[in-house]
């Protein structure tokens, strides 16, 4: 499924990324990367109604002309971009670049930090987090594409954000396109958006988000471990380090 047409947003996303030529993309049904010869990036590989098609992929041969397959609505495609877009900004240079000073691993705990400033405030989440569950608050609504009980459906959060104080957001939803129109709905709230697919990118760093992501610290550590398909062990594995820039 072709790309469709960058918005201004996501014109903006890819357009300081390299040329670097990619070295190699690979992907399990939990996590793809991709690699120049300098760096690494990865994203969560969201789930998609079209077959990703890696032959077509493989012809993109620079970060930046695979980066621009964010558009797409085919989301293997998109995640694998995102994998891109990561490879280029969440790199131990562009990081350095960014901030000389920024905390690698963070020592920022993402529920003590939550509990300290919002336990009794209204929260709404973009995303069934698993470290909501140590939250004791009742002020927190969880909105999924695919409710379970007590939950919300993704409709919801046209009505639920406007009451919220803090929104916490996966960074899914640049691949899934609902980033947009959220942040839109989120313009005076608090916004954290979480997750391996986070890009470290300037642009995003404004008075009312915050970043929560990774970079890859051992890449063929990181890749032996996609390879092998497994879930959300790897976040917290010696291969990658969580990054905050507060």
């Amino acid at each position: 499924m072709e790309s469709q047409q960058l918005s201004s947003f996501y014109q903006k996303l890819i357009q300081n990324i390299s040329d670097d030529p990619i070295t190699n993309i690979e992907y399990s049904d939990k996590w793809c990367i991709v690699q120049t010869k300098e760096s690494s990036g990865f994203a969560m590989m969201c789930p998609s109604h079209h077959p990703t098609d890696l032959q077509y992929l493989n012809k993109k041969q620079s970060l930046k002309e695979l980066a621009s397959e964010i558009s797409s609505f085919n989301f293997g495609h998109a995640s694998i971009a995102m994998a891109a877009v990561n490879c280029h900004y969440n790199s131990d240079k562009q990081l350095k670049s960014i901030d000389p000073s920024l905390d690698i691993p963070s020592s920022i705990d993402l529920c003590d930090l939550i509990e300290t400033n919002y336990l009794n405030k209204s929260i709404v989440s973009i995303g069934s987090f698993a470290f909501l569950r140590r939250i004791n608050s009742p002020h927190i609504k969880v909105i999924e594409k695919n409710p379970k009980v007590n939950e919300y459906p993704d409709t919801a959060a046209e009505y639920l954000i406007k009451e919220a104080d803090l929104v916490l957001m996966t960074g899914a939803t640049l691949i899934n396109k609902s980033f947009e129109r959220l942040n839109q709905l989120s313009r005076d709230k608090q916004v954290f958006l979480i997750g391996p697919s986070v890009p470290f990118i300037p642009d995003l760093f404004n008075q009312n988000i915050s970043l929560f992501g990774y970079t890859i610290l051992q890449a063929q550590n990181c890749l032996a471990q996609i390879q092998q398909g497994l879930g959300k062990k790897l976040l917290s594995s010696t291969a990658v380090a969580r990054l905050n820039n507060l």
